[in-house]
């Protein structure tokens, strides 16, 4: 369309070119929604490094009372005994006392909710958050100190009496036992939780840390919660020390 002769100002745009303008946008946003919604692997990244000093403050503690030192978690409420090692590892781990409120080690930043235990909803606080959770986003895997005689765990036992430590878990971010993710969330879903195969960061009676997928299944005999089933075959983690 031509301006009359004299007058100031652009053309207006033809249709081809804002069909052209519009494809356009629609490549960028198809580009950077994925990039968006990816997960922050930097979050995922210093919760592994929280995980892999735990293990071994929890490890060189054992070793340095004696190599056949038990394993154990300390003890809070009663019937659970996974989330207050922090106590019993305190000298072995460089970390500021937890009363000082400078408790870094024992946070996981991507930990911004959790799930009710009793009643599955999904609570928009975080986990270190509560008492229930000993103001920790992880727990040791001493589950088996409660009465139900089908949870393993590895409370009590020595590290020398695992039979295999590079896949028996040792602690674990608190959604793994249950389990749900941190950093890959399944919400606004029509599935509750707990999840099947969601990931979650463990660290293993041999030391190492992993971030690996998570058996869970509504039918199991054992329990309802993840750590109350043994994964079968294709899972690279145990709850049982035998």
């Amino acid at each position: 369309m031509k301006r009359p002769h004299g007058q100031k100002g652009f053309a207006a745009f033809t249709l081809v070119e804002l069909l052209v303008v519009v494809a356009i946008i629609g490549v960028l946003a198809a580009i950077l929604l994925p990039i968006r919604n990816t997960p922050d692997t930097s979050l995922r990244t210093h919760c592994m490094s929280n995980l892999r000093q735990i293990s071994l403050g929890i490890l060189l503690r054992c070793e340095e009372a004696d190599e056949n030192a038990k394993l154990h978690g300390g003890t809070n409420l009663a019937g659970l005994n996974w989330t207050v090692y922090f106590n019993w590892i305190n000298n072995a781990i460089s970390t500021p006392d937890r009363s000082s409120g400078q408790k870094r080690l024992l946070v996981c930043p991507a930990d911004k909710f959790y799930y009710d235990p009793k009643t599955l909803a999904e609570i928009r606080q975080p986990l270190h958050e509560q008492s229930f959770s000993d103001h920790s986003s992880y727990a040791f895997n001493g589950p088996n100190v409660r009465t139900n005689p089908a949870v393993r765990g590895i409370e009590g036992r020595t590290s020398s009496s695992i039979k295999n430590p590079a896949r028996t878990v040792l602690v674990a971010e608190g959604p793994a036992y249950v389990p749900y993710s941190w950093h890959e969330p399944k919400r606004h879903s029509a599935d509750r939780p707990p999840f099947n195969n969601v990931k979650n960061g463990i660290g293993y009676v041999d030391g190492h840390v992993s971030y690996t997928k998570i058996f869970w299944t509504n039918n199991h005999p054992a329990g309802t919660l993840a750590v109350d089933q043994e994964p079968p075959a294709g899972y690279d983690y145990k709850w049982s020390p035998d």
